[in-house]
């Protein structure tokens, strides 16, 4: 597992986000590399952010 990823996972863990939530966040990331023909590793924080906050509302 990347960096980015596990860290990604101990943030949402401390959200308070039910497991469900946190599961579905993972999800999209993984979609976000897969679109991007990327790796997670190789994206920056800022993309995922971007893309994740981009899909919640």
């Amino acid at each position: 597992m990347n960096t980015l990823r596990q860290r990604m996972i101990n943030d949402l863990s401390r959200t308070g986000l039910s497991a469900r939530s946190q599961q579905v966040y993972l999800h999209v990331v993984d979609r976000l590399a897969a679109r991007s023909w990327r790796s997670l590793e190789d994206l920056s924080e800022q993309e995922v952010q971007d893309y994740l906050f981009g899909h919640s509302r």
